[in-house]
């Protein structure tokens, strides 16, 4: 008891005035933390604990007999109860998926949603202890895991919708956690499936655990607790020193995009460069599904820095080299659509010096025009995306006016390619006369303007467009 204690008071698990989601299937290790959350309640000022049951349906009779036990242990200490009947096996068929992933999926999204019924300051508290910990970890070395995945469980960590998840049995064994259970006459169910090699985790606990202890190592699970500490620092500081590179690389970053600098990433050792961009993912949209072969490539790409070039992840995310930065982008970025306004207003030059200020402090974007030399153009300005044979006026070296393609224009100035469709342009007829480059968010691009119908000293009256956008 005191070592759950000091294990939930070390990491800062639960806080005063806490509410508990607590899952409860009826076994030992959920009994246990049932258990002693309610004698450390008062002590820790929690708030109140619903325990929430999932019926997997995967054993009939049996599953019905633990769902009335933890249903009548939640009622002996006048706690919340709510079960969830789930079948387990035609989901995991339906998504192509096994009966422990399906089972997962169901708890974890089961807990979110009560959790939000609940509201504020709610923690979901899991049952996971040291022993599968150490099952966990190996695990993952079978199957290829980073050194991070070498980390194992936390003790806390975030839910989908953003509640925390906590594990206050993660330095107790399953000894120490029976032992309470008999103590304390609680008569947990046993789910007979835990006894047979019939999953993945089954198999490690029953037979590859038992086997290295007896011919390798008998202190195996100690050893493999011992590591995941041991990878838990050096990925706690990893993630810091993560942190402060990407800020320094980083560009813009807006919902869905994240742009970072091309030169400080290629000086950025590959290990933390690669953290840099799954940093950048995650910001995007995309944690899970990311495997060593995507941010190889990724890294690649970076290291050559050849423009144009793409480096493809799951479900449609994408890093792409683009002159001097490296763009991050989700699947959905700049497909929403943008609403925009077009204010077209004269006035006379002293009128127009005197709207600067206010056009300088607000967040609308702005141009002006000799409204004169504009009107022979024959066609009022409108604001667009680029078409085919679109142009610009530019003043040549010897001072005349010359033509030039918006395409060569983009070019040019380095505008990156996923942009060029999107960005948005002020337009009479096939002449642009304003591209508002400011909404690149890069201080190194400024609004590019046309030279046919630019203000002078002779302009006696001036055209100004204000640009006004928003998502919708």
């Amino acid at each position: 008891m005191e070592k759950i204690r000091k294990t939930i008071i070390q990491n800062n698990l639960i806080e005063k005035g806490d509410y508990i989601i607590l899952g409860l299937s009826g076994g030992p290790d959920s009994v246990c933390l049932f258990f002693v959350l309610q004698q450390l309640s008062e002590e820790l000022g929690l708030r109140g604990i619903t325990c929430v049951h999932i019926n997997h349906m995967l054993r009939p009779g049996e599953a019905e007999k633990d769902q009335h036990y933890c249903e009548e242990l939640s009622k002996a200490y006048g706690v919340g109860f709510e079960a969830v009947k789930f079948d387990c096996e035609a989901y995991a068929e339906a998504n192509k998926i096994t009966c422990e992933e399906a089972g997962r999926k169901k708890r974890y999204e089961t807990f979110d949603d009560i959790a939000c019924k609940i509201g504020e300051n709610v923690k979901i508290a899991v049952a996971h202890n040291s022993d599968d910990q150490a099952e966990t970890l190996l695990f993952r070395i079978m199957r290829g895991t980073s050194t991070d995945g070498l980390a194992g469980m936390e003790y806390k960590r975030k839910s989908n919708k953003g509640f925390d998840i906590i594990r206050p049995l993660l330095d107790t064994t399953r000894t120490e956690i029976e032992q309470i259970c008999a103590d304390n006459n609680l008569n947990p169910r046993i789910d007979m499936t835990n006894l047979q090699p019939v999953y993945t985790r089954n198999k490690i606990r029953l037979e590859l655990l038992p086997y290295i202890a007896q011919n390798f190592n008998s202190g195996i699970l100690e050893s493999l607790l011992r590591l995941a500490a041991s990878a838990t620092e050096d990925k706690d500081f990893m993630s810091v020193s993560a942190k402060a590179a990407y800020d320094d690389a980083l560009k813009t970053e807006s919902p869905g995009r994240v742009e970072l600098s091309l030169e400080s990433l290629q000086a950025e050792h590959p290990a933390l460069r690669k953290r840099i961009l799954m940093r950048a993912l995650a910001i995007c949209g995309l944690e899970k599904d990311i495997e060593r072969v995507h941010i190889n490539a990724a890294d690649e790409l970076i290291k050559k820095g050849i423009t144009g070039k793409t480096a493809e992840f799951p479900r449609g995310f994408n890093i792409s080299v683009s002159y001097d930065s490296v763009i991050v982008t989700s699947p959905d970025q700049g497909k929403k659509q943008m609403e925009v306004s077009l204010k077209t207003t004269h006035m006379t030059p002293a009128e127009y010096e005197a709207e600067l200020h206010r056009l300088k402090a607000s967040k609308v974007e702005y141009a002006a025009f000799d409204a004169i030399k504009l009107s022979g153009a024959g066609v009022e300005p409108n604001i667009r995306t680029r078409r085919g044979g679109d142009w610009i006026a530019v003043r040549k070296p010897d001072g005349s006016i010359g033509r030039k393609k918006i395409q060569d224009l983009f070019t040019d100035m380095k505008i990156p390619r996923e942009m060029r469709e999107e960005l948005l342009l002020a337009a009479v007829g096939s002449e642009i006369i304003y591209i508002p480059l400011d909404n690149i968010k890069s201080s190194k691009i400024r609004g590019k303007y046309t030279v046919s119908y630019e203000i002078n000293d002779e302009t006696k009256e001036i055209v100004l467009l204000e640009i006004s956008r928003g998502l919708c």
